[in-house]
């Protein structure tokens, strides 16, 4: 839990004839990284042209699923919303037969549909094509305003006619001009063609008709080609409904199969034996010798290398593993450095709580939380950890608002209630303050503390002297001389000695280490221990802007004919407005307070997260 979990770095060496065996154990069981070796390097499987011929396809056939959408009604699109986000029911998983037989059985089928796709979407890009050719043609000849058939335009024996755009001036009783707009009609003897052409720039029509009759019969030529285009995505649809859920089901399995024909790249290989390298957990070590050596019938030879820098995984317990996402959004602790996620947790939830502050609102985000957490979280990983960071805050935003008094604000006053609070915000905004503050410091020497078992872990006892130690002398010294200055607390004349002595000791420890740059470590200090009051600001503005959502709301609800409805209106609309703005404040700023001031006392960050041969099956089932 303080630490990332102890890895072991690896080396495999067995006879290639049970490289495949190998590969499925690994890749199933999930527990071990595969790192390149320095050998020569080994070949993917055979099947792996196949795999990755058939996967492009499936690929490229949902590609043109996606591009084909339905259109949907906004009860639809919500009904999709809710369906795809706050509900989930797992389906049944479809079950295959081996690779080969799998290929055997159903590589013909996604040929068959690639190409039936392929030759829609041709098609449909074709007629899109020519729309566009066409739409240009309206354009063009939607600004030409002269009734003359176009079959006329060009030149023969003793005239030469055409349309265009005047560019220099011709003067010449032998040329007719005949100007609209930004075109000219010119109608010329065919010797003075050279004369035309210097002058205009002609635009090239070759159509018969007037412009008005080939604008009439673009129109329909776009009309027919929509109506073709809308013929061929209802083929496109029609196979999609029938077949996208089992093409997925395709698509893992061939996933699957090109990860464990590519993974043999990354072994060594001699001439008839394989060489494999990676990182897993310590506590595997002993299962995986046991099941290589059975899977090999003892022909392997098993090594433990020196693991240099290996990859970190992080090890929590349960309740609070899904926190270590908000740890990785800053950055991978290093593989000797303390995971800060079992501080992180309880104090980002009492942070988030006391900023949000409100049952109600506690109430609202348990469950939307809660359904995230049954819908889409089921499917989704990320989303599921956000989905229970959400569902704890909620739950703690509870408690905190019933402590503060808060339940949309003071909406209980309009009723004739009176509810008790224990640290109301508006009413004694001064105890919060304080609380935040004391929160804040403790906080800090958490940190500090963190800070000062990292460096000695690391055996930087000077480090940890002048960078950690140095601060609880400044502190305890600072805060007795603080104190009996502002006749706070009061202390004998030994206390105050010693609170001299510990602020002469500390300042000069942190000046010896800083040189000049020692002031700005103080105001620093002081800086992020007064980032703290930020949670007071935000309880505040929670509190307060629901607080005026009702004002406004009883102020409207006087009104005759629509001021019960606008009242309404009203509360929920900006209820729920402050509810969003103030959850996302809470979360950004609860973060803040751990990536800035909180982390700059001791995390570094800079780990190369785990990323074990892992096999993710979700949609299929193999019977061997």
């Amino acid at each position: 839990m303080f630490l990332p979990q102890r890895m072991d770095k690896i080396l495999i060496v067995s006879l290639d004839e049970y490289k495949s065996r190998i590969i499925k154990y690994f890749h199933e069981k999930g527990v071990m990284q595969v790192i390149s070796t320095d050998l020569n390097k080994d070949f993917p499987l055979e099947l792996s042209k196949d795999i990755n011929s058939l996967l492009v396809k499936i690929e490229r056939i949902f590609e043109t699923f996606s591009l084909v959408k339905e259109e949907k009604t906004k009860k639809e699109q919500m009904k999709t919303f809710l369906g795809e986000y706050l509900t989930y029911r797992e389906e049944e998983r479809q079950k295959f037969p081996e690779f080969r037989r799998f290929l055997e059985e159903h590589s013909g089928e996604i040929n068959e549909v690639y190409k039936c796709v392929e030759n829609l979407s041709a098609k449909i890009s074709k007629d899109k094509e020519k729309i566009e050719y066409l739409q240009s043609e309206y354009e063009l000849l939607s600004e030409i305003e002269f009734d003359i058939d176009l079959r006329y335009l060009g030149r023969d024996k003793f005239i030469f006619i055409c349309i265009g755009k005047l560019k220099g001036d011709i003067e010449d009783e032998e040329i007719v001009l005949y100007k609209k707009e930004d075109y000219v009609l010119v109608i010329s003897p065919t010797d003075k063609v050279d004369k035309v052409l210097r002058n205009v720039d002609i635009i090239e029509i070759k159509k018969t008709g007037t412009p008005k009759e080939n604008l009439e019969k673009i129109e329909k030529e776009i009309e027919d080609l929509k109506k073709e285009i809308c013929n061929y995505e209802e083929e496109i649809k029609k196979i999609k409904n029938k077949k996208e859920k089992l093409f997925k089901a395709y698509h893992e399995i061939l996933n699957i199969e090109k990860e464990r024909a590519d993974i043999p790249t990354k072994f060594g290989r001699t001439e008839k034996t394989i060489v494999i390298t990676g990182y897993l957990p310590k506590k595997e070590m002993s299962t995986v010798k046991e099941e290589i050596e059975n899977i090999t019938e003892g022909y392997c030879h098993l090594e433990l290398l020196d693991c240099d820098d290996p990859p970190v995984k992080l090890s929590n317990p349960k309740v609070i593993r899904p926190f270590e996402m908000l740890v990785e959004m800053f950055g991978t602790p290093k593989y000797s450095e303390i995971d800060p996620t079992f501080i992180l947790a309880p104090v980002y939830i009492l942070f988030y709580a006391i900023m949000l502050g409100d049952v109600f609102y506690g109430v609202l985000q348990t469950i939307f939380a809660f359904l995230l957490y049954r819908g889409i979280g089921k499917k989704s990983k990320g989303m599921r950890d956000f989905s229970y960071i959400l569902l704890s805050c909620g739950i703690a935003t509870i408690i905190a608002g019933a402590i503060m008094g808060s339940y949309f604000g003071d909406i209980f006053k309009y009723g004739g209630y009176k509810i008790p609070s224990l640290l109301n915000p508006l009413e004694n905004p001064m105890s919060l303050l304080k609380l935040a503050l004391i929160i804040g410091i403790i906080h800090l020497n958490v940190g500090i503390t963190l800070g000062l078992i990292k460096n000695v872990m690391n055996k930087s006892y000077k480090s940890a002297l002048f960078e950690n130690i140095s601060w609880y002398f400044t502190q305890i010294g600072g805060g007795i001389l603080i104190g009996r200055f502002f006749q706070w607390f009061l202390f004998s004349e030994t206390v105050i000695n010693i609170g001299i002595i510990f602020a002469l000791i500390g300042v000069s420890m942190i000046v010896y280490d800083k040189k000049g740059l020692s002031f700005f470590d103080f105001t620093g200090f002081l800086g992020d221990w007064l980032s703290y009051a930020r949670i007071l600001a935000l309880a505040l503005a929670t509190s307060g802007i629901a607080m005026t959502v009702n004002i406004v709301a009883r102020m409207v609800y006087g009104l005759p004919i629509i001021g019960m409805i606008l009242a309404f209106l009203v509360f929920v609309g900006g209820q729920l407005f402050n509810f969003v703005l103030e959850a996302l404040g809470s979360f950004v700023h609860s973060l803040r307070l751990h990536y800035v001031e909180f982390f700059s006392k001791f995390y570094e960050s800079g780990g190369e997260k785990f990323v074990p041969f892992r096999m993710e099956r979700k949609l299929t089932e193999v019977i061997e």
